[in-house]
């Protein structure tokens, strides 16, 4: 499962049916395939977060945008006006 395999690339894989392979991991799991396969797929998923995060700390310029899109919510046209605005300050004399 590391690999994220649909239902028709196992049975492919396995030569047998679909119908048998999730016959299978129902019996066995007590799971539809796909439950199952989001089970067995959370540490590819944390390896490549790992991954990711290692190359754009050693310098990789694409990987580190991507990273600060994705995780730290950046994106290249932000939202906030760059036009200076009035403000109104209150001084209080203590």
């Amino acid at each position: 499962m590391k690999f994220r395999p649909t239902l028709c690339d196992c049975a492919g894989f396995f030569k047998c049916s679909e119908d048998t392979i999730s016959r299978i991991i129902q019996k066995e799991e007590s799971l539809t395939f796909w439950d199952f396969r989001e089970r067995y797929f959370g540490s590819s998923r944390m390896q490549l977060r790992q991954k990711a995060f290692q190359m754009a700390m050693s310098g990789d310029r694409t990987m580190m945008i991507f990273m600060l899109k994705n995780f730290c919510g950046m994106k290249d046209n932000p939202d906030f006006d760059l036009e200076p605005q009035q403000c109104e300050v209150e001084f209080i004399d203590d």
